[in-house]
């Protein structure tokens, strides 16, 4: 197992295609077209742009089984897309730079549900990575924490569960696991508190390894009152790491 020492900061993008669009057809266009505005911005504009950037979309899931009127994660979900930066005012300079304004934004609303889009800033810790990974279908689970609960104590068992999983060697088919802890603005409650995101080879391993989640994770959350019935739920998305980053690690 390996720990990053410096938690990255992510964007997190969860969202839906438009209602008049095809799979196919909003694949097509978040990849092909809107993927090549966002790496020809990084290719002109580095300094302000994402340090790294991917698109998972998403071929299978659960949602959430809310009471909350309006909840976004009680709809199901067509992609994630995740964009790094250095610090949070670097990405509020990318998203404010006249290129994102005049070419990024306009796209987005060309294939995303603007309605139900869920942003979510993160803080992500590298729990396990194997120098041999080779999968890009991933897993994310996200978790909502009661109202009730306290933040710190929340972090603090959710993380030390999923090291547990990994370490049980239960989920033995896992070749790099991430935990997302999100940043939530002071007075926010937001839409999830955390997202576990792991590796895997294939489509059958990643449905084995979310019932592992299930039984090692969210049970004993819930089980221990961190969590409400139904509020954890899964996605399951082929990666497209389109960039990298320069001297980042895959």
């Amino acid at each position: 197992m390996t720990n990053s020492k410096n938690p990255a900061f992510k964007l997190m993008i969860v969202g839906r295609r438009r209602s008049e669009m095809t799979l196919a057809q909003h694949r097509h266009h978040i990849l092909e077209k809107h993927g090549k505005i966002v790496l020809d911005l990084i290719a002109s504009h580095p300094d302000h742009a994402p340090r790294r950037y991917a698109q998972n979309r998403v071929v299978d899931g659960t949602w959430r089984a809310s009471g909350s009127v309006g909840d976004p994660f009680a709809l199901t979900r067509d992609f994630v897309t995740q964009v790094w930066f250095d610090t949070p005012a670097h990405a509020a300079d990318a998203l404010s730079h006249p290129l994102y304004k005049a070419n990024l934004q306009p796209d987005e609303d060309r294939f995303v549900d603007q309605a139900s889009v869920v942003k979510l800033a993160v803080r992500e810790q590298i729990v396990m990575a194997s120098p041999s990974k080779t999968g890009a279908v991933k897993v994310f689970v996200f978790f909502s924490k009661l109202n009730s609960v306290d933040p710190a104590g929340f972090a603090t068992a959710w993380q030390d569960r999923g090291r547990e999983l990994i370490e049980s060697g239960e989920a033995d088919t896992v070749q790099r696991y991430v935990q997302n802890l999100v940043m939530a603005r002071p007075g926010e409650t937001p839409w999830a508190d955390a997202i576990d995101e792991f590796w895997v080879n294939d489509l059958a391993a990643a449905s084995t390894l979310a019932q592992a989640v299930r039984a090692k994770i969210t049970a004993p959350l819930l089980a221990d009152g961190y969590l409400a019935q139904g509020s954890a739920f899964h996605l399951i998305a082929e990666e497209s790491l389109l960039f990298a980053g320069a001297g980042v690690e895959n």
